[in-house]
This record gives C-alpha cells, structure tokens and sequence, in this order.
C-alpha cells in the first residue's frame, strides 16, 4: 500500500514538471540589445559626396565620370544634379549636352557630335536630402586631352589647270600617344568647294572638277576612336589660268551684258566667245524663281542662249548661267555671265474713242454700240445717248437723268462689240476705261452701275436679263466695291480710270460683249438729276516686242 501511493506521488509530479516546461517555452521573449538608428544628412561641401576626378580624351561618343563615394551615414534616397559647369574659356562645348543621373550622381558629356574641346571641366553639383538640398563646388573635373594626332600633308602647295583633274595631294596622321591607341582614322574636308573631295580612308586629296583661276586653302578633319583634330589651312591649292567666255550683241562684236524681253518674246543669243576650251556641249543655269519654266530655255551647239515664244515667263531681273563641257567629259560653270530683265509692257489690241461724228444720237446708230432696256420707262430722255462733247469736251456714251423731265426708273444697257478675230485669247488682257458721274452724292446714292462682259446677246436683245450670260468685271458688279466716287466737278472732272483684268478663254467664238449697265439701286425709287458717262475704251495685252540687248 506505501509503495502505491509513492508512485502516484512521483507520477503527479512528472506530469507538473512537463507541464511547466511547456508553459515556460511559449512566454514571449524580449531582447533590449538594440541601436537606435538616425539617418545621417548632408551639408554643403561636407566631404560625404565625393568624386574621382578623369582623364578623358574627346572620344565621339559619352564620356562619363565614376559613381560618387556617399557616406555610409547616409542610408536615405538622394537625388542628384547639375548645378553648374566651369569650361575653358574658349571651350566649343555644348552645355545642353551635360547630364548626370539623378540616383547615381554619375556625370556624362554627349560628345557624339563632337565639339567637346581639350581643357579642364569642373562640375558643381547639388544632392537633394532628408537635411534639405547640399552642394558640393567643384565635386569633380573632367580633364579632356589633346587628341594624340598629328595631321600631314605630303604637298602643302599645289599648282593645277584650270581643267586638270585628278589626285593632286594625300593627307596622313601620325599617333603621338606613343602607345598605339590611335584607331579608326577617317579623313573630311572642312567646308570645301565641290571642285575637290578627300578619301577618307586613305587621306588622298582630288581635284574632280574645272575651276576657275586664283588660290583655295583647304581644311583637313581627322577623326579617330578618341576625338577629331582639325588641320587649318593645311593645304593651299592654285588654279591656272581659266578659259574665259564673252556675250556678244547680235552684231556679233558688241560686248552683252543684258538682255530685256516680254514674258512671251522669244530670243536666240549670238554665240558667245569660248577661249582656251573647246565645248561639246553646253548647258544653262538658271536662278530657282525659273525653274518652272526650264523647258523654256535651251542652248545652240555653239552656245547660244534661246528663250522659246509664249514661254508666259514672271516679270523680274534675272542671272543666268552657262556650263560648257569638253570632249573629255570637263564642265566649267560660268554663272551669272548674263542678266535677263522680263518686263510687261501693254499693246492696245482694241480702241474706241467714241470720237466719231454725231451728238445726242441713239448708241445704235454708232459702229459697234447698241442700246438695250430691261425694265421701267422707255423714251423718257433718260436712256444712253452718245455724246459729242459733254461739258464742251467729253465725247461719250452718256445716261442723264435730267430732273423735271424724266422719269429715270428703267434698268438699260449699253452695250460694245469687240472683234476677237485678231486677238489672242490665251494671253492675259485687261480692259480698261474711263468715266465721268455725278452732279452730287444723291445721285449715285440712288442709281446703282456694274460693267459686264459676255459672249451673247440673246436674252438681253428680247428685253431679258440673264446672270448666266454676263461676268461681272471684279469689283465693278452692282455695288461693287471699286467703284470710285462721283468727279462731276461742275463739268470740270477730270474724268476717272478703270484698269481691270478680263478673261478672253472664257469667251465662246469671236465676239466679245462689253455691257455698261445702270440702275434704280435696289428698293429706291424717285427721280433725282445725275449723269453717267463711259468713254476712252480700250482691250490691252501684253506687247510682245523684240528682245533690247545692251
């Protein structure tokens, strides 16, 4: 019985030890070994960013510094830039082309397009931190060597024929970098006339083309895998004598400098004097305001110019040039050897005075004129008359509307026919005339006038108004804008002119009708005094005339 309850008391008390293993292992545990940490901040010139300055050469392609040293203190984000560039001070840099990565700090130059001359550059830059923005002057230098190159010429003076072509010098490098680090050389002309051209993988120096006489210095690049060097002046080039050219006058001895003619004369130069060069061949330079109308121009085999009829060429004063080419293939520009002036002056294909005999008389009695009434009043004094001498002195075709004894309130015409038979319909034309109007502003307050032009009479013979068969002249339709202001002045005028352009391709057949038109202005009615004359008519065109040399 002892030995049961001993084991009992032994087995309780296994179970109170496991049990408080287990409780005591699931208790939290805490430990207070830790560091408070604060975030390191930056200042200016605080020697926390720094850079390792480089030694670069002018490589055509981005140049970049190291990544900067941060003090480790410094666990924040920091955002690097710019914030200023010291450059030598006849430096050829491209500010804009500097840049830095914002969470690196790393500095580039964009030297793909060269210029990034030999000097030291100082970048200032700025770190955006937890303390505020912090800068560090002068942070690194990029220290831009001389290219190791230096630029040859095995011929620095070069006498040449005016029409000699060919390889006339070469160009070399010699590497003194004293390692070999020098590759990839390509040779370039700087600015240079087309009359020569450089290999640019051998450096040799050709003349391609004619020249004319005198000296040219040309300019060598020499670009490689570390920048590109420039050799002014490096070689001097002297053309010879050149073949000269000299334009003659159609008398064939006169010297010609220029040459006027309308834009539709045509014109063929006498052949001008060729020395020291035989030409093959010819042909013609012409300024860009002419080079819609090249087909125009053309060239003799003995180097005459030609300029075509009806070529319709733009007024103005013009240059133009010539290239003879001789039988071995050499061209020589002569440019500008020859002034062109094209002026328009005007021929009158048409008149009408209205000078002939006769005063007060219906138009229809007058070669030429007829009178037509649309609406209103008929015979009432009112309607047009040709006129000897208004005012003792303006032969016309005139509408009076006298106060007292007429009733003035039709619309009538008076009508010219023009003969197209003799003139060209494809040319520009104006017609022009001249008026006299008025008593006073009433007048032509109430009555409304228009000019027309148009190719059928038919409905305006029957009585019958038709917009299709009349154009208005621009801006002398019914209450057009150009027409002028009364000029009665007592019968002292002077009479006023029109000048306006018609269009003759619009005309069907031979005839042209010119229609002077008056009118109650739209919703007016009453008599008032006033008169309307039309006289001096005339169709002009350009006059073709013969070419003037001088």
């Amino acid at each position: 019985m002892i030995k049961f309850i001993n084991m009992r008391y032994i087995t309780n008390s296994f179970k109170l030890l496991m049990f408080s293993l287990f409780l005591f292992s699931c208790e939290e545990r805490v430990e207070l070994d830790y560091v408070n940490f604060t975030p390191g901040s930056l200042s200016d010139n605080d020697g926390k960013v720094t850079y390792s300055d480089v030694d670069v050469y002018p490589i055509l392609s981005n140049i970049s510094t190291d990544t900067p040293s941060v003090d480790n203190s410094i666990k924040t984000g920091i955002v690097f830039s710019i914030d200023s560039v010291k450059a030598p001070a006849e430096s050829t840099y491209d500010n804009s082309k500097f840049s830095i990565d914002k969470p690196s700090g790393v500095v580039t130059y964009n030297n793909s397009a060269g210029g990034l001359s030999e000097g030291n550059y100082s970048i200032s830059v700025s770190v955006d931190n937890a303390n505020g923005v912090a800068k560090y002057d002068d942070a690194v230098t990029i220290k831009v060597l001389s290219v190791p190159i230096q630029i040859n010429i095995d011929n620095a003076d070069v006498d040449v024929g005016s029409l000699e072509i060919g390889e006339i010098a070469t160009a070399s490098v010699t590497d003194l970098s004293g390692s070999g680090v020098v590759e990839m050389i390509t040779y370039q002309l700087i600015d240079a006339p087309d009359i020569y051209t450089i290999n640019e993988t051998t450096g040799v120096i050709s003349k391609v083309k004619a020249a004319t006489s005198g000296s040219v210095k040309l300019t060598v690049q020499v670009g490689s895998n570390l920048g590109a060097v420039v050799a002014q002046d490096l070689l001097t080039v002297t053309v010879g004598a050149a073949p000269t050219i000299s334009f003659l006058q159609q008398d064939g001895s006169t010297p010609l400098s220029r040459v006027t003619v309308s834009p539709y004369t045509s014109y063929t130069s006498f052949a001008p004097v060729l020395t020291d060069m035989t030409a093959a061949s010819w042909a013609i330079i012409l300024p860009a305001a002419l080079d819609n109308f090249a087909n125009s121009f053309g060239m003799g085999s003995s180097g005459e110019i030609t300029i075509a009829s009806d070529a319709n060429l733009p007024e103005g004063d013009y240059k133009i040039g010539v290239i003879p080419t001789n039988a071995g293939g050499i061209s020589l520009e002569f440019p500008e050897v020859l002034s062109l002036k094209v002026e328009n002056r005007s021929a009158v294909v048409f008149e009408d005075l209205i000078n002939g005999p006769g005063d007060n008389v219906a138009p229809n009695t007058v070669t030429g004129w007829t009178s037509y009434v649309l609406s209103g009043t008929e015979n009432d004094g009112a309607g047009w008359k040709k006129m000897g001498a208004v005012a003792g002195k303006w032969s016309c075709m005139r509408r009076w509307m006298k106060g007292g004894t007429t009733i003035g309130d039709s619309d009538e015409s008076v009508v010219r026919e023009i003969d197209l038979s003799s003139i060209d319909k494809t040319k520009p034309t104006t017609i022009v005339f001249t008026e006299f109007i008025g008593y006073g502003a009433a007048f032509t307050n109430k009555y409304d006038r228009a000019v027309y032009v148009g190719d059928d009479t038919t409905s305006i013979a029957s009585g019958t108004w038709s917009d299709l068969d009349w154009v208005a002249v621009q801006g002398l339709g019914l209450g057009g804008t150009d027409w002028l202001g009364i000029n009665w002045n007592g019968g002292n005028g002077p009479v006023q002119g029109y000048s306006k352009s018609i269009n003759l391709n619009t005309i069907e057949g031979d005839k042209l009708y010119v229609n002077w038109r008056m009118k109650f202005k739209e919703g007016l009615t009453g008599q008032q005094n006033g008169q309307w004359g039309v006289n001096d008519i005339r169709i002009e065109q350009p006059d073709v005339y013969t070419a003037e040399e001088e």
